[in-house]
């Protein structure tokens, strides 16, 4: 009988320890390449961590990539289509988030998806007069962590290429991995996102989050409305 082998995953990211974590338990063998490279992805991974200083840098890996059966886009990618094509030719990509983002940025489809979806209470905009500056925060949809509370002072003028507003939400950001595709959506797994002295400067996340039934159903609707 031949020795099973097990598989190889590449977790490419800034937020590839939850993935990690669930690959982990379904019997992967994980590295992560990421921006952070803490001592929890450490522990996770067994020490096959690669720390960044940029996503770029991944180019500079082919060897190390190749030694792994798939690759996994875990965010981040969203300002490197380029990078996650060459990492996708390198080995087999499971999935990559780098040019559906971009097609994501387009704020009207994530408002059309909330709508599909029932959430549509938090719609994106880019028209200074039809939002309250001081209950809302702007943020590039092409680029994770960037959202920051609005000034009225700042933003007056105008808002940058591909940067929108959103009303302010208080309370926890919360962070959920799907698998989606064909009118079906799984939640594989969710985090709480940590912010840092409440400036919204994204510093990681702790996994294991359990949503409310209620919560999850309303996720896994936009899920299926956005990979729509």
């Amino acid at each position: 009988m031949a020795a099973f082998k097990k598989q190889k995953a590449l977790i490419a990211g800034a937020s590839g320890r939850m993935a990690a974590e669930m690959l982990n338990r379904l019997g992967f063998e994980c590295s992560i390449a990421d921006l952070y490279a803490d001592h929890d992805s450490h522990l996770i991974c067994e020490g096959r961590v690669t720390k960044l200083q940029k996503l770029a840098d991944l180019a500079n890996h082919e060897e190390r990539v190749r030694e792994h059966d798939f690759v996994v886009f875990t965010g981040g990618l969203e300002g490197c289509a380029a990078l996650a094509g060459k990492l996708a030719r390198w080995t087999k990509a499971a999935f990559t988030s780098a040019e559906s983002i971009y097609q994501l940025a387009d704020y009207e489809v994530l408002n059309k998806a909330m709508v599909d979806a029932g959430v549509d209470r938090y719609p994106f905009s880019r028209d200074v007069s039809k939002v309250d500056l001081s209950q809302s925060v702007y943020k590039d949809l092409r680029h994770s962590g960037t959202a920051r509370r609005a000034s009225v002072e700042e933003l007056t003028d105008g808002l940058p290429q591909g940067v929108v507003y959103q009303r302010f939400i208080e309370g926890e950001s919360v962070a959920l991995i799907f698998c989606a595709g064909n009118g079906i959506a799984t939640c594989l797994g969710g985090a709480t996102q940590l912010s840092e002295d409440h400036s919204m400067s994204w510093v990681g996340s702790i996994s294991g989050l359990q949503l409310e039934p209620t919560e999850l159903r309303a996720a896994t609707k936009f899920a299926v409305a956005v990979s729509g």
